[in-house]
């Protein structure tokens, strides 16, 4: 989630990555939907607001991933920060090693500040989403988010 998806791999179920590009424009489900929310539960150290997804069309894999990466690259604001850092968590080191891996300029980089992405620490690999069960109204389908320090 460092980097834009269309950069990333999908790895299949017997564990053979290809492009992403293979399944970009493939509807998320079936049949399809056009509008659901992302939640990721980070136990409420975030107190961020979901991700909505609205379409008139049927939402897609690259609509998908669009969204998560947009919504993680958001910039912290300085109480987010301070808030943060008093948690204990190493913003300032992983904000250096997304600067460092960056596919941007590094000082362009380093210049945004912490971004939603540097709060994660290590927990920056997308996983992929889980159906929640009992959050579902209307419309909305409500999805979990899933991150992790590296795919096995």
């Amino acid at each position: 989630m460092r980097h834009h998806p269309t950069v990333a791999k999908a790895v299949n179920a017997v564990g053979i990555a290809h492009p992403i590009s293979t399944i970009w424009n493939n509807e998320i489900a079936s049949p399809a939907l056009t509008n659901i929310r992302i939640l990721y539960n980070d136990g409420g150290a975030r107190s961020w607001p979901s991700i909505r997804l609205r379409k008139t069309s049927s939402i897609k894999v690259g609509d998908v991933l669009d969204a998560i990466y947009e919504y993680f690259q958001t910039p912290l604001t300085q109480q987010e920060v301070s808030r943060l850092q008093g948690m204990g968590l190493p913003l300032l080191r992983t904000m250096q090693r997304r600067v460092q891996q960056s596919l941007n300029i590094p000082s362009a980089e380093w210049r945004q500040g912490y971004k939603r992405i540097d709060s994660l620490g290590e927990n920056y690999y997308f996983v992929g989403l889980r159906l929640m069960p009992n959050q579902n109204a209307g419309d909305t389908v409500t999805l979990d988010l899933v991150v992790a320090d590296r795919i096995s």
